[in-house]
This record gives structure tokens, sequence and C-alpha cells, in this order.
């Protein structure tokens, strides 16, 4: 496939994944939104607020009496915080556009990473394209992608699938950049959504089920899945035991 083809096929996947999700551009904040965008930051970013997303889970004011924990998602907070501070330049309060256009932004970045883990699984460009047309249409998308609260898993799956599409070039090039940037987008998995956890079982069955004897790639690995451990048991048993609904 050539270069104007390929961008050609890029243009119709991003305009006709636009034109899908455009209803969802005149969305306003519904559901957990209405308490978990306006009412958790009210003046513009500052730093206290910055530590607080990184550090500090979300008990929100009105839940704070039933002690609900809803996770620790720093990435996802700070991407918030991103949207307040982008909403408050160009307009006068929290604007749902801006929340919406990013979820969609997330949402495209994240069908790339598809389409560049088909084409390092070995399918044609044809066959990629369609698997990221599937990816970025299906209907199990459209709560994700249209409810801002839904960032959540829009950011993990972007994460995710970058994480895989570097894991597969580390397998493929053994290049020391590929080695490094799949357990660091795997570690951002875990900033957004603790699912992001299970990743590390998945490298591992990869890489065993297809008799893949790479010993830096097999070590980092075990490495991020060691680290799921910490973090799971960190998320259980320190940072809000009993908590977590």
């Amino acid at each position: 496939m050539g270069l104007k083809k390929r961008l050609l096929w890029f243009s119709a996947l991003f305009l006709l994944t636009l034109l899908s999700y455009s209803p969802s551009l005149r969305g306003e904040f519904v559901f957990d939104d209405t308490w978990l965008i306006p009412k958790l930051w009210k003046a513009p970013p500052k730093v206290e607020e910055v530590w607080r997303a990184l550090w500090h889970p979300p008990t929100f004011r009105e839940f704070e009496a039933k002690e609900v924990d809803w996770g620790y998602r720093p990435l996802r907070n700070l991407s918030f915080l991103l949207d307040l501070f982008l909403s408050r330049l160009f307009f006068s309060k929290p604007s749902p556009l801006i929340f919406h256009l990013f979820n969609l932004f997330f949402h495209l970045a994240t069908g790339f990473f598809v389409w560049l883990a088909m084409r390092k699984l070995g399918f044609s460009e044809e066959a990629s394209f369609l698997a990221t047309a599937f990816f970025l249409w299906h209907p199990v998308q459209t709560e994700s992608v249209s409810y801002v609260s839904g960032r959540r898993d829009v950011l993990l799956g972007l994460f995710v699938f970058a994480s895989f599409f570097y894991f597969l070039k580390a397998k493929e090039e053994k290049k020391p950049k590929s080695l490094f940037l799949f357990p660091l987008f795997f570690c951002l998995s875990l900033g957004v959504k603790e699912v992001g956890a299970i990743l590390p079982l998945f490298f591992l069955f990869f890489l065993f089920s297809r008799g893949v004897k790479d010993e830096k790639l097999l070590w980092v690995s075990w490495g991020c899945l060691a680290l799921s451990l910490l973090f799971v048991s960190w998320q259980l048993f320190f940072r809000s035991p009993l908590r977590i609904r």
C-alpha cells in the first residue's frame, strides 16, 4: 500500500470516527460527571491541587461521610485538570466540549496504536485498517468515549495498546528504547485504572506461548508482574483497606 493510499485510509478513519461521535460533543455533564468535574477543582490549578490529584484519592465532599473510595487514578485526575485549565481559557466555567474532545482524541490515538500493533503482528495493511475500524466504531466503545467519566477506560486502552505495540517492537528489534517504553506505558496504565495490573500476565503468556526466550524481555516482563503485585497489594491493604467499592 502506497503512502497516498495509507493517508487516505487514515483520513477516512479519522473523519468517520469524528462523524460517529460528533453528537457526543454537544453533551453535558451527566451522572458521575456532575460531581466528579465541576465540584472538585473550583479554582485554576495550583501546586497543591496537582499534588492532590497525584497522591490522594478523590473522596469528594458529598461522599466522604460514606467512606467511599473511588480508586487511585492520578493520571485520569491530571487529565481532568488539563481540561479544566483549557476550559477556563475559553469559557467561564468547566466546558463539557473540552472534555469530550479530549476523550475523542485519546480514542483516535488508541486506534492508531491498534493499527501499529496489528502490523507488528504480521497482518496486512488492509486487515490492520479493518481491525482499527472495528475497534474505533464498535458500539461497545460508545459509553467510554461519550461519557466524560469514561476517560479512565479511554486512557487505559491507549496505554495498554501503546505498551503492547512497544512490547512487540522490543521482541522483534531488541532495542533499548522499546524495552524501556513498553514497561513505561504499562506503569501509566496503572495510573488510570487498576485493571491495567493484569497486563504483565498477558505479556508472559504471549512470550511462553510463542516460545520466545529473549532473557531481557522476560526479565522486564517478570519485573512488570512484580510491580503489579506490589501495586495491587498496596491498593488493597495499605492505601485504603476495606474501602474500595
